[in-house]
């Protein structure tokens, strides 16, 4: 079996197009600035918009984001809608001005989000594989609350 490209495919009808078009509305239904919001908040940036509530303000900020960033990268090499490019190019240029606004590639939206960075980058060799249990151990024993590590953006190199 091989893997083949998003792109590769192109559904036309059915339960699986029926799905994607569910997805594809919802998509397009959330508000880009409002998700990038927690992100100029810790860049020390002006908003353009109001960040979501719930996870978006409660110390997950920046958590629906990366997952947004994720589908419409995922629903525009499906789709090739050009709305979906539109706000990909726009969240990828207004994150690396957040992480220039750092000035130390470092980009993300929890609160306290640059301390809780440094200090793994303080004590952990870069190579070193971190595991969610470390990450966790760290956290609670400093005071920064973030459960899985893949959920903060550390870089974008463009």
């Amino acid at each position: 079996m091989q893997s083949f490209p998003l792109k590769s495919v192109r559904l036309t009808y059915g339960v699986f197009k029926n799905a994607q078009d569910v997805d594809l509305k919802y998509i397009l239904a959330l508000n880009t600035d409002k998700l990038l919001a927690p992100y100029l908040i810790d860049a020390g940036l002006p908003l353009k918009a109001e960040r979501y509530g719930n996870w978006e303000s409660s110390g997950l900020d920046g958590h629906i984001g990366g997952h947004y960033l994720s589908a419409l990268a995922m629903m525009y090499a499906s789709t090739k809608n050009s709305e979906l490019k539109t706000r990909l190019d726009y969240m990828v240029s207004e994150l690396a001005r957040c992480q220039a606004k750092n000035g130390n590639d470092y980009v993300g939206g929890i609160p306290q989000g640059k301390v809780f960075w440094q200090r793994i980058h303080n004590k952990i060799p870069e190579t070193e594989q971190l595991s969610k249990n470390f990450v966790l151990k760290i956290s609670a024993n400093k005071g920064v609350y973030s459960p899985r590590i893949h959920q903060i953006r550390l870089t974008i190199k463009l």
